[in-house]
């Protein structure tokens, strides 16, 4: 689950474009070893959750996964109040 909060906020967040969650990256940013994160990478990536995109060179979240990502935040947003500061510090503690 730490992997999809990660890639839903980096996508929320917009930085996809600055920075590419590659397995590199996220091998770093979730301090985990390689065989652990390619597990998980390839857990997800099985039951449709994320998806390695080829042609940009990272990984995403599927549209249409599971987990309605996307309702999920349309119901919890208005009970949400996020600042750049708050944003900050989301992205620092993932």
């Amino acid at each position: 689950m730490e992997v999809i909060k990660f890639i839903t906020l980096w996508e929320m967040a917009g930085l996809q474009s600055k920075f590419k969650l590659t397995t590199d990256f996220l091998q770093f940013a979730l301090n985990k070893t390689r065989n652990e994160l390619t597990n998980v990478l390839t857990k997800l990536s099985s039951i449709k959750t994320i998806r390695f995109n080829r042609v940009m060179g990272y990984w995403e979240l599927m549209e249409g996964s599971s987990f309605f990502i996307e309702e999920i935040i349309k119901e919890r947003r208005p009970f949400i109040k996020l600042n750049r500061n708050l944003r900050e510090t989301i992205l620092k503690t993932c």
